[in-house]
């Protein structure tokens, strides 16, 4: 597969394709120990998302083997016309409030697990570090996110590139409503986030 990249942990694989310029992340847990002990529920919840972004590297409709998203889709189509499921990137993403450090082995598993982001209110230092160099972003948010929402995020490799910390980013309810998300303020090196979406 063409502009991928496959990671593995413990018998989990994932092809990643690079950043899509809108992603749509849905929250599959507020518990970061799903993660630090590699929770069977975190791979069961992250794999039906993985399902559906794998349709769509296929170039096919996700929506086909996802019902959940067709309620999504025609959500966020009131607003954005000529988006299509298939070239929109999906993630399963991690929430957490509490100061987050994150272990090799964990980005290993979230990567495996289909994850591309993480939403913290605030990280340990070098942690965001940590996560861009294994190609997940270190998304800070005020929001209070729980299990099952969906985050829409619009124009996120233009933000990267013009230094915006500031994300177009929306939960996705009956309607869309902002939120706010940013990329890391002390981060202005957009060249730490070029392999993502490169």
């Amino acid at each position: 597969m063409e502009n991928t990249t496959l990671h593995s942990y413990q018998g989990i694989t994932y092809e990643k394709r690079k950043l899509t310029n809108q992603i749509l992340l849905k929250v599959i847990t507020d518990d970061y120990n799903q993660v630090k002990y590699k929770s069977e529920i975190f791979e069961e919840n992250a794999n039906v998302i993985k399902q559906a972004e794998m349709v769509s590297q296929q170039d096919a409709c996700p929506v086909k083997i996802n019902h959940e998203l067709e309620h999504i889709m025609e959500v966020l189509h009131k607003h954005y016309e000529t988006l299509r499921a298939r070239n929109t990137q999906t993630a399963p993403v991690t929430f957490v409030e509490k100061p987050l450090e994150v272990s090799e082995e964990d980005s290993e598993f979230l990567l495996a697990n289909g994850s591309m982001a993480i939403f913290a209110k605030y990280y340990e230092e070098g942690t965001k570090e940590k996560l861009l160099n294994h190609e997940i972003l270190p998304l800070v948010t005020t929001e209070n996110f729980k299990n099952n929402d969906y985050v829409f995020i619009d124009n996120i490799i233009e933000s990267i590139e013009k230094k915006q910390s500031k994300l177009e980013a929306f939960l996705v309810k009956d309607d869309l409503e902002p939120v706010d998300v940013w990329l890391p303020r002390n981060l202005k090196d957009t060249h730490k986030y070029e392999k993502i979406w490169k």
